[in-house]
């Protein structure tokens, strides 16, 4: 009995502590949309870990707390994967099809407060799977995310990290039976959260934001000329990693560096500059008749749809009509 109130304890302390985080996280999300989907995260850890709570000390648990508990269960794994996909460069904050992700847990909770133990257990089983799933895909995202905060990288490693030991801490819970066995599953999910609050008041995430510091004057000018004296765009695989590596720059001077000379990323960049060359080219007499096509692949592009679909965004016409335009008040 002791050893329940000892990781009891354990575990209310990590409630306690994943709560501090997601009040943290929410109050500093005005600006940054992607805080507040990380502290909305730790909200959901802490709302299952205080079911875990209060399974093994009631051992019977009322309806709304099995279903509060799922809410935090089956949230966790959507939260994670949005907060993931969100820390990309150029990912888009929110998609149309979002809204699918709470399908499951709002159903989910919605049934708890109506099915007796043993359907709400295998709702529970269900979602730990599920939740294993989106693991899978955020880990996916983690590595085709492009960081150009380094630290940024090392946070969201240490994320995922957490929520695949705390998800194993809840596949411990199922497999095993006995109250003592469920409290020591609670004990081992509380280990990682406090592993992550001690790694945020070492490493503040907060303060990892390259673009604080001012950049080099001739980094700069390096990357001006690269773009509007040597038309390093003209170049078909010209990526952000293949610039940084032939300027001997980091990729993330180049990423503030562009933002500052541009207003734009990276690769808006370069299809800025590649729109402006292939509306010169079709501007000009002397290739009037050239397939627009092999003036768009000229200033390089490798795609008809990018092409034409960058072109049109860019000055709200196709490449046809904008030819047509042109030389028709020139006539």
């Amino acid at each position: 009995m002791d050893d329940l109130i000892i990781l009891g304890l354990i575990a209310g302390v990590a409630v306690a502590t994943s709560m501090f985080l997601a009040t943290y996280f929410l109050a500093k999300s005005k600006n940054k949309p992607q805080d507040k989907l990380l502290g909305l995260l730790f909200l959901a850890i802490s709302l299952r870990l205080s079911k875990s709570i209060s399974f093994f000390i009631f051992h019977s648990i009322a309806p709304i707390g099995l279903a509060i508990g799922f809410l935090g269960l089956s949230a966790i794994g959507p939260l994670l994967y949005l907060y993931i996909r969100s820390s990309s460069e150029h990912a888009n904050m929110f998609q149309n099809s979002d809204w699918f992700h709470a399908v499951v847990p709002i159903a989910g909770a919605m049934a708890c407060l109506f099915l007796n133990l043993y359907p709400t257990t295998l709702l529970y089983w269900g979602t730990t799977a599920l939740l294993f799933i989106y693991l899978v895909f955020s880990v996916y995202r983690f590595i085709q995310n492009q960081y150009t905060v380094v630290r940024l990288r090392q946070w969201n490693l240490r994320i995922l990290i957490v929520v695949c030991l705390i998800w194993g801490a809840f596949v411990y819970q199922h497999v095993t039976s006995g109250i003592p066995d469920y409290a020591i599953g609670s004990g081992i999910a509380a280990v990682p959260i406090y592993y992550i609050f001690i790694y945020a008041l070492r490493w503040p995430i907060t303060n990892a934001k390259a673009a604080a510091k001012k950049l080099p004057l001739d980094c700069l000018q390096n990357i001006q000329h690269a773009f509007e004296k040597e038309a390093v765009f003209l170049n078909k695989g010209v990526s952000l990693s293949k610039f940084s590596e032939e300027l001997n720059i980091p990729a993330y001077l180049i990423t503030n560096a562009v933002k500052e000379l541009y207003g734009k990323t990276f690769p808006e960049t370069v299809n800025h500059f590649r729109i402006e060359a292939l509306k010169r080219k079709l501007q000009d007499p002397d290739t009037y008749n050239t397939k627009i096509e092999a003036l768009a692949y000229e200033v390089g592009f490798n795609s008809p749809s990018v092409f034409y679909s960058e072109f049109k965004k860019s000055t709200g016409v196709s490449p046809s009509k904008y030819k047509a335009n042109f030389h028709s008040t020139k006539a």
